[in-house]
């Protein structure tokens, strides 16, 4: 009978993102530092390691960084699309019933366009028409 779903913080994952990203940063910064203080390396193989090094290893440590903030965006998106209709289902959850006896939810006069009315719903249905008109019945 939620009237809007839970909405998981964005700002925890975004902040473990900045985080990381400064160690991706920082392993660039030692990576190149160790290229310019050896620019030609006689070995081969030390040349490759130092080249990988440059470029291989930020980039695989900067793709956990990438989804963490993906994700971030997604929640932070989605909580923006709930917090916008949050009034307008707030309204049309306020002016429902609930019957403890049988179980069911319903409205016993209309209050939105396409609510029914004096109609008994199950509780996965009110919550539905509910979400619906507030927009995020689909997140």
């Amino acid at each position: 009978m939620a009237w809007r779903p839970v909405l998981p913080s964005a700002g925890p994952l975004s902040a473990l993102g900045t985080v990381l990203m400064f160690f991706v940063l920082i392993m660039f910064g030692l990576c190149s530092i160790g290229l310019t203080m050896d620019p030609l390396p006689s070995n081969p193989i030390r040349m490759m390691a130092s080249l990988l090094g440059l470029y291989l290893f930020p980039i695989v440590l900067s793709i956990p960084v990438v989804a963490i903030l993906t994700v971030a965006f997604k929640r932070a998106r989605r909580n923006g699309k709930v917090d916008a209709g949050r009034n307008r289902a707030r309204g049309v959850w306020s002016h429902g019933y609930y019957c403890h006896r049988c179980g069911v939810a319903f409205w016993p006069y209309p209050t939105e366009p396409g609510i029914p009315y004096r109609v008994a719903l199950a509780p996965s249905q009110f919550r539905w028409h509910v979400w619906n008109t507030g927009g995020y019945a689909k997140l």
